[in-house]
């Protein structure tokens, strides 16, 4: 998985779909906290904890986990977003997502 080179999500303020799907090559997830932090173009900041489809026990295949929306989470803008993963109190954080948001017509 990698992302701190940059990478631009578009999304339609107010979707609840598509959700963030992430695959990390080569990792065991099990016991390990998955977030995305997300500050929004007004400044305000809000976290959604990863739903892990396939920890990948033994790491012999790729792990696999996704990020769901909630009402209000995408909001009109580009939001800043990273991935932070921590593993027995240590912390490794992604950089560089994007979440470009158009305005949705109404």
């Amino acid at each position: 998985m990698t992302c701190n080179g940059g990478k631009i999500l578009r999304f339609v303020e107010n979707d609840l779909l598509p959700n963030i799907d992430v695959e990390w090559e080569g990792e065991d997830i099990t016991g390990m906290v998955i977030e995305l932090h997300v500050r929004k173009p007004n400044g305000l900041r809000f976290a959604k904890t990863a739903i892990i489809d396939d920890p990948n026990v033994g790491a012999t295949g790729s792990a696999k986990f996704h990020f769901s929306w909630s009402a209000g989470d995408l909001c009109p803008g580009d939001s800043q977003a990273e991935i932070q993963i921590t593993n027995g109190g240590l912390n490794e954080t992604f950089q560089g997502l994007i979440l470009r948001v158009s305005e949705e017509i109404s």
